[in-house]
């Protein structure tokens, strides 16, 4: 299970997912944040960048 971080500012949101599998691919990294903001109400936010700031972490933005 994923460790799932969520930040929200005034340029929108921040989403840290730590996982321990290493060299975890960014496209399981932007589903398990879109199921996580649909359940926290944010649905619609759309994906504006992805970093892997380390091996098993990716830090993804997402405007409103």
């Amino acid at each position: 299970m994923p460790d799932i971080r969520v930040t929200k500012s005034y340029y929108g949101l921040t989403v840290i997912v730590t996982e321990d599998w290493e060299d975890m691919p960014k496209e399981y990294a932007l589903s398990v944040a879109a199921q996580h903001l649909t359940i926290m109400g944010y649905g619609d936010a759309h994906s504006v960048s992805a970093e892997r700031t380390n091996p098993h972490t990716w830090t993804l933005k997402y405007s409103l």
